[in-house]
């Protein structure tokens, strides 16, 4: 029990981090376009 709870607990840790870093990458890429949607 205890290996698969560790185990579940790594992955919502890496799944935490790769929605962390996708939404890094993508207010990078709106930051360098310039603003030009902004209202």
């Amino acid at each position: 029990m205890f290996i698969m709870m560790n185990m579940a607990r790594h992955a919502v840790g890496v799944e935490g981090y790769a929605v962390a870093e996708r939404a890094y990458q993508r207010a990078r890429t709106y930051a360098m376009s310039g603003f030009k949607d902004v209202r």
